[in-house]
């Protein structure tokens, strides 16, 4: 398993399903939807968290391991493990958390 540096999140990409036609009636080929990325994830793990100015760290993520994330497009760093693809990002390069409330 992976483990996540300081202010790092590792999450895994989510399918998103992407429409064979657009609202305006155009077909989308099956080409052009298989190279569209996820943009949303699960959180699977969060890093120790950063250093403060006075030597501690700081932990206090807004996210949380299991939250559902929206992450900008074409962040982070792609990684498989075990044959299974995650991503490592920042906190900051998470745009949204999903959760039931």
């Amino acid at each position: 398993m992976l483990y996540p540096l300081r202010q790092r999140i590792l999450v895994k990409p989510v399918d998103v399903e992407v429409e064979e036609q657009t609202p305006g009636g155009i077909f989308i080929p099956e080409e052009a939807r298989q190279t569209e990325k996820a943009n949303e994830g699960v959180v699977v793990k969060l890093g120790s968290g950063w250093k403060l100015p006075d030597g501690g760290v700081c932990s206090d993520f807004h996210v949380q391991e299991g939250d559902r994330v929206i992450f900008a497009e074409f962040t982070g760093v792609e990684i498989e493990d075990e044959g299974v693809g995650y991503l490592i990002l920042t906190e900051d390069d998470v745009i949204a958390i999903q959760r039931e409330d």
